[in-house]
Parts: structure tokens; sequence; C-alpha cells
């Protein structure tokens, strides 16, 4: 919600929205003397004297490491994040708690890697994704739920309208 912000190994993500917030960005920062500034004082000063809180903000981040940040932001109950490299995503200890990630065989791209369906229902399984269909896997039921008559659609594939992966005759 707030913005992207460096320190001084990277970058975190951090959003201080409520002067609730606000206090524990200043305690955690050391910047106790921003909780006397009237500007910051409820939420629509916050939002309104925003560029001011960004840069405010953003000189004190620059001062520490990413972890000694979010271990200080955590501990002020500040919503902060790391932001991490494609690379590290799948590495990340949330990501690997969630089972966020899994991988499946594809049968012409073969080892895929992709997000889980985000909703987990004790009872309901969910299906594994699957890769995408090769070009015109479907062809011949998709014009059959159109409406077109056998006829057609063998005439469609015969001049080349239409193209249906594998024999005509497997997907009737």
């Amino acid at each position: 919600i707030d913005l992207i912000y460096q320190t001084a190994d990277g970058y975190i993500s951090v959003a201080v929205m409520r002067p609730r917030e606000w206090a524990g960005l200043a305690r955690a920062t050391g910047n106790t003397d921003w909780l006397d500034d009237e500007r910051f004082k409820t939420s629509a000063g916050l939002d309104k004297h925003k560029d001011a809180r960004l840069q405010m903000s953003q000189q004190a981040l620059l001062q520490d490491t990413t972890q000694s940040w979010l271990s200080r932001l955590e501990a002020e109950d500040v919503p902060c994040a790391p932001v991490l490299a494609r690379r590290d995503v799948i590495r990340h200890a949330q990501v690997l708690a969630n089972r966020i990630i899994i991988e499946t065989e594809h049968p012409q791209a073969g080892r895929l890697r992709q997000t889980r369906t985000p909703a987990d229902f004790t009872g309901t399984p969910t299906e594994m994704p699957a890769g995408a269909p090769p070009l015109g896997a479907h062809t011949h039921e998709v014009l059959q739920t159109a409406g077109f008559a056998q006829e057609a659609i063998a005439s469609l594939l015969a001049s080349g309208a239409a193209f249906q992966a594998g024999d005509l005759e497997d997907n009737s």
C-alpha cells in the first residue's frame, strides 16, 4: 500500500497508513521526535503530508540492513516485508510453509513450476494445475460444442480453416 524503500543492503516494503504504524516506525528507527510532528498525528495527516513522510522514512531506512529493519519493524507491529528477487521467492520460508509453489510434469514442456490454487479447504480437494494444452488439442470439441455438425467440422479441418492436434478420429 505504501512504498518500497531502499535499505543499506536491499529493499523492503513498509506500510504506514495509520498513526499507530507511524508511531511504530518512529520507535523502530529511533526517531521518536516524529511523534511530536503535528502533520502525522492522524491518518488524514499521514496521507496529506505523504511526500514528507515518505522522504523521512526513506532517509531513516537507508541507515541499516533489510534484516535488521524487518526485525525491528515487526517488533513494533509495522506491516513490512522483504522485497525478493525472483530466485529468492521460491525459497522464502513463507512460500515453503504455505506450499505455494508446486511442480508438475507437462507432456511437452517437461517439469513445470507454478503456483498452486490459492484456496485450500479441508474436505474439498483442489485440482492440480496443468500446463496449457497444445495448440489445436480441443478444436473438434470446441466446434462441436459451438453447434457445428461432424461434416462441417471435417470440412473446416480438411480445408485448413481449423487445426486439430492428433487424428480427427481420436477426438470424435
